[in-house]
């Protein structure tokens, strides 16, 4: 267990707002049209949840709505965080539901799906309250302003500040790449056909695509702090990001590779002759 009573020693923040390239600074706006992606880096928009505590809280502790791979990027750091991911409250109402689940005129999914991200909120708070917990892993699709409001005002009544993080892919190689290598082994579509899972995993994108708001894409989430992932790291805008526990999740997706690529190992000798 690890818990901070102030901020770590370290590097300030990469910015208070602006578009980061890895290595240089550039201004950029966001594609018209948009492929959401989720955080581990799948095909439906995700934004992250960062948190700590604040005031007269007694410590300073995070939530973060977010990437699988992040946690082990936290044990790393000796961070204690743990995940919440809202899919596996809702499978207890909805264990493999399809694409028609999703769509914005079905009542009881969308009250499914409340019902879960609140119970994953309520269990998130609980766990700030009862263990040493410095950074929680709200793992969510969060894809409306509505949303996104109601989660960072929850966790403001109880101290924990946050963080959005939010990838969007244009590129259809990439988005099919990740539905057939991740979410066909989501419990969702257990023993289901991939070619038939595919197809209602691309449905589903759509019906997320018909209430998918960007973040500040209205210019009314700038007190927010959130950092946007654009065309797999080609473009990073980080917005409100101050202190040491952001920075590091900001600078640690700047230098994620989820793309294959080869790394060259050569060793030199020197030859007898």
């Amino acid at each position: 267990m690890f818990s901070i009573s102030h901020p770590l020693p370290g590097p300030g923040p990469p910015s208070a707002g602006g578009v980061a390239n890895p290595g240089a600074v550039s201004s950029s706006s966001l594609p018209g049209s948009v492929a959401p992606l989720q955080v581990e880096i799948l095909q439906t928009e995700t934004q992250s949840l960062y948190g700590k505590r604040l005031g007269n809280f007694p410590q300073e502790r995070v939530a973060d709505i977010y990437i699988g791979a992040a946690q082990r990027y936290f044990k790393w750091l000796a961070i204690e965080s743990k995940v919440f991911n809202v899919g596996e409250y809702r499978r207890t109402g909805a264990p493999t539901p399809d694409a028609s689940f999703f769509e914005r005129n079905n009542p009881d999914g969308e009250r499914i799906r409340r019902a879960a991200a609140e119970a994953a909120l309520t269990d998130m708070v609980k766990w700030f309250d009862e263990t040493e917990g410095t950074i929680a892993i709200f793992d969510a699709t969060n894809s409306t302003r509505d949303r996104r409001r109601w989660i960072h005002e929850s966790c403001a009544v109880h101290g924990i500040e946050t963080l959005f993080v939010e990838s969007l892919c244009q590129d259809p190689e990439i988005v099919t790449s990740n539905i057939l290598d991740v979410k066909l082994t989501s419990p969702d579509y257990a023993g289901k056909d991939p070619e038939e899972a595919a197809k209602d995993f691309k449905n589903r994108i759509s019906n997320y695509e018909k209430v998918y708001e960007s973040i500040n894409s209205k210019g009314d989430e700038t007190d927010l702090s959130y950092t946007q992932i654009i065309n797999v790291g080609a473009n990073v805008v980080i917005n409100n990001v101050r202190n040491y526990l952001q920075s590091r999740v900001v600078y640690y997706l700047m230098n994620l590779h989820i793309k294959p690529r080869s790394i060259w190992l050569s060793r030199v000798c020197v030859s007898p002759s």
